[in-house]
């Protein structure tokens, strides 16, 4: 009976790290892989129920993500809950182009569609066709979501 305990106590011990890793008090509600790195400000005394001391932002620059503390208010969307969360988001604006398949029974053809990747070498989107199973995460259901994401001005 007490291994239940333990396992069950261990198990919501790594549910709430790994939700703590994607929201925390300082996530805003769209997150982008572009911009420069904002700490926001505290000018309102709500600020300081938000302000977290540890937070990441990903630098275009050398292609990574960097530590930053954020003050509580305003900042832009190039803010993350941790480094593991940066580092996956980023790899949407960072990913090959990947068609996916369709060669599990679950993947009919009507599946397959029109979408959307970013092309970083270009710095621009591009049309894919996306066959319904798999593949990564740079696609995007439109070209305006997908430069909204990841294009850098």
């Amino acid at each position: 009976m007490k291994f239940i305990w333990i396992f069950a106590g261990l198990a919501l011990f790594v549910a709430h790290k790994t939700y703590a890793q994607v929201y925390c008090a300082g996530r805003p509600g769209i997150q982008l892989c572009k911009g420069l790195k904002d700490e926001g400000n505290n000018i309102r005394e709500s600020c300081h129920t938000r302000a977290m001391r540890e937070m990441w932002w990903y630098n275009a620059r050398i292609n990574d993500c960097e530590k930053m503390r954020f003050l509580g208010c305003n900042g832009n969307n190039n803010r993350y809950c941790s480094l593991g969360s940066c580092r996956n988001f980023r790899q949407r604006c960072n990913g090959l182009r990947d068609e996916g398949n369709n060669n599990h029974e679950s993947c009919h053809p009507r599946a397959m569609r029109e979408m959307w990747w970013y092309n970083a070498r270009i710095n621009d989107c591009e049309k894919m066709r996306f066959l319904g199973c798999n593949g990564n995460n740079n696609r995007y259901c439109s070209r305006g979501s997908c430069r909204n994401r990841c294009k850098r001005h």
